[in-house]
């Protein structure tokens, strides 16, 4: 190969690596935004991380956690995760969805045209209206709200 083409090889490589470059920076950023929307609709949180582990190796939690409660949830996972009936939420939340109890918390409210904060309050009042007569022990210790530790404030006034 000569000079001139070597050259305009050389100005072909530089300009695809500052493409790419530049791409890379605006996939970044697109990147960037979706994780802060799915954190502002609760979908991500290190602290749900946090519990997700903590949940794998231990029993299920007592009703009196019910602030763990999140609108990813599906009612299958609450009731593993609260040990309750299979039917449970279903009946005292009055569902007839077909796909219960695989559907989450957040795409039931939005399908019903509920507001979802207020459905999210009324499935933690259900969980803590359960009759459990053996509540299995938690080490997290519970605050007042009847949160575990690691779960942020909410107001629950009516849960509490």
């Amino acid at each position: 190969m000569n000079q001139p083409e070597n050259h305009r090889l050389e100005k072909w490589i530089r300009y695809a690596l500052i493409v790419l470059a530049v791409l890379l920076v605006v996939l970044l950023i697109i990147l960037f935004w979706q994780y802060q929307a799915l954190r502002r609709q609760q979908w991500l949180d290190s602290r749900e991380l946090h519990s997700a582990l903590f949940l794998e190796h231990h029993a299920p939690l007592p009703v009196s956690e019910a602030g763990v409660i999140r609108p990813w949830m599906t009612f299958d996972y609450l009731d593993k995760l609260f040990a309750l009936p299979p039917e449970y939420l279903k009946a005292r939340l009055g569902i007839t969805a077909s796909n219960y109890p695989w559907l989450t918390l957040s795409s039931y409210a939005t399908e019903q045209h509920l507001d979802a904060a207020t459905f999210l309050n009324e499935v933690e009042n259900a969980v803590l209206g359960y009759p459990s007569s053996s509540t299995p022990t938690s080490p997290v210790t519970a605050t007042s709200t009847g949160a575990g530790a690691y779960v942020p404030a909410r107001a629950n006034d009516a849960s509490a």
